[in-house]
C-alpha cells in the first residue's frame, strides 16, 4: 500500500457498484510487473485458505508467508529471466 485507506483518495469507477461493505480506497505502488502464467505457482498452497492452491483465491484473499516468499521467488526468477530488475522486493 503507498496509503492508508482514506475518503480523499479517488475512488475507483466501479467503486459505486459495490453492494457490501468496503474499506476507503487506497493508493497502491506495484514494485514489480511481470507476467507469471498459473502453471509456474499453481503447486503453491495457501493455509489460510483451507491449502487450497494460491491460485484458487478471490481478489484481497490473505496468503501464508510461507506461500507469499515461494511466490515472490518464482516471480523474481521471471523477471529476472526476462532481463528486469527485481531487487525492490523484500522477503
Amino acid at each position: 500500500m503507498k496509503s492508508v485507506p482514506s475518503v480523499n483518495t479517488v475512488r475507483p469507477r466501479w467503486w459505486h457498484d459495490v453492494t457490501w461493505n468496503i474499506s476507503e480506497p487506497f493508493e497502491v505502488e506495484w514494485l514489480c510487473k511481470v507476467h507469471v502464467d498459473n502453471t509456474h505457482i499453481q503447486h503453491i498452497s495457501n493455509s489460510l485458505s483451507q491449502d487450497y492452491s494460491v491460485i484458487r483465491a478471490r481478489d484481497g484473499q490473505q496468503v501464508d508467508a510461507q506461500a507469499g516468499r515461494r511466490m515472490i521467488a518464482i516471480i523474481e526468477s521471471r523477471a529476472l529471466q526476462r532481463g528486469r530488475r527485481s531487487d525492490t522486493w523484500k522477503a
